[in-house]
């Protein structure tokens, strides 16, 4: 679960133009973790919808 949260931290993190090909990377890697997560608990993966609360929870 803790990849799929970094993962979802760091796309949230990689604003504008500049960051198109690292959120491609992101995007890869947090479909892979969320896909290890449905597997034992689908309750655990993050949506894209949970990915503004994560960024602000972190800055607090």
């Amino acid at each position: 679960m803790a990849d799929a949260a970094e993962a979802a931290r760091l796309y949230a993190a990689c604003r504008g133009p500049q960051y198109a090909e690292a959120r491609q990377l992101l995007e890869a890697r947090l479909r892979r973790a969320n896909k290890t997560l449905a597997a034992h608990n689908p309750g655990l993966t993050v949506r894209w919808a949970d990915i503004p609360t994560l960024i602000t929870k972190e800055e607090r």
